[in-house]
Formats: structure tokens, C-alpha cells, sequence
């Protein structure tokens, strides 16, 4: 049975664990806990200002989207901020040789691995037949050639409806009486 006295302390705590998981700290405070610990440099000083530097550095790089580059996969896809600084990270990456020339799906994943040593193959083919899909939804969607369609009605596409059906009454006569 716990005391009136425990309640306040039980909310604060319950709302600060809400805060981190709707946040996603939980994810960074975890993380910078076991890079503490598994840190010689850090437990060889042990001091609480030490401590407190790693973890200003820590969240810093986090703050600037220096944290997801050669990280595993869980991890860069822990956060919606983590995805986002991947795929940032991954478009500067592959920009400039996507540019130069044409990728295939092993260049994009070998050049991926070089950021995370776990990426998975499958999100690579999953985004590729994505990409495909996209580009052929794309080029099926595109108007025809304008100046084969409109070669009948050249005359009247700047016209107002009237004036159509009426040009077109013309060119109908213009046929019949020839």
C-alpha cells in the first residue's frame, strides 16, 4: 500500500518516463549510458564532470546530426530524428555519385553499408521497386505529345466553347461541301 505521500513523487516519475518515450530520449539516454560504460576514457577518470562533458559532447552530436554515421540499423531507426539524419547523411552521400552516373541496387547498398554496417538489403530492394513503381506511374501519367494530339484542332485550343462548337460546325460543313 503506498502513502499519500509517495503519490507526488510517483506522478513526477510517471511524467517524466511520458515525456522521454514521447520524446524518444529513451533511445539517447540508453545509448549514451552504455557508450559511457563501454568508454576506457571515461572510466578510467570517473569523475561526474567527466561524466557530464561526455554526455554534453553526446547530446550535441546528437542536436546536430553528427550521431547516426556508422551506427546499426536498430539504432538509426530508433528516432524519427535518427531516420531523418540518415537519409540526409545517405542523399549526401549518394547525390554526387548518382550524378555522375547511373546506380544500381548494389551500388546504393554497398554505399549505404559505408554508413551503417548492417543496413539491410531488403529496405534498399523495398525503396527500389518503390522508386520504380513511381517512375513508371510517372512516365504512363505524362500527357502525350501535344503537338501530335491537337494537330485537328490547332485553330481552336484558345478558344471558348462557343467558339469551338462553332469552328467545329465550320470545318464539318468546310469536309461535307468538298
Amino acid at each position: 500500500m503506498s502513502s499519500v505521500a509517495d503519490q507526488p513523487s510517483r506522478a513526477a516519475k510517471e511524467s517524466t518516463q511520458t515525456y522521454l518515450h514521447l520524446h524518444g530520449l529513451e533511445v539517447y539516454i540508453q545509448d549514451a549510458a552504455q557508450l559511457l560504460l563501454g568508454s576506457t576514457q571515461s572510466c578510467s577518470n570517473g569523475t561526474s564532470s567527466s561524466t557530464a562533458m561526455f554526455m554534453a559532447e553526446y547530446l550535441s552530436s546528437v542536436v546536430g546530426g553528427q550521431h547516426v554515421l556508422w551506427r546499426h540499423h536498430a539504432y538509426v531507426t530508433g528516432t524519427h530524428h535518427n531516420r531523418k539524419v540518415f537519409l540526409a547523411c545517405a542523399r549526401r552521400v549518394l547525390a554526387p555519385t548518382a550524378a555522375a552516373g547511373r546506380l544500381s541496387m548494389g551500388d546504393v547498398h554497398s554505399l549505404l553499408l559505408l554508413l551503417c554496417p548492417d543496413f539491410p538489403l531488403a529496405c534498399v530492394k523495398n525503396a527500389w521497386s518503390s522508386a520504380a513503381a513511381l517512375q513508371a506511374c510517372t512516365h504512363a501519367c505524362r500527357p502525350q505529345n501535344t503537338a501530335c494530339s491537337s494537330a485537328g484542332t490547332a485553330n481552336t485550343t484558345r478558344t471558348k466553347p462557343a467558339q469551338r462548337v462553332h469552328s467545329t460546325a465550320q470545318s464539318e460543313l468546310d469536309l461535307t461541301t468538298q
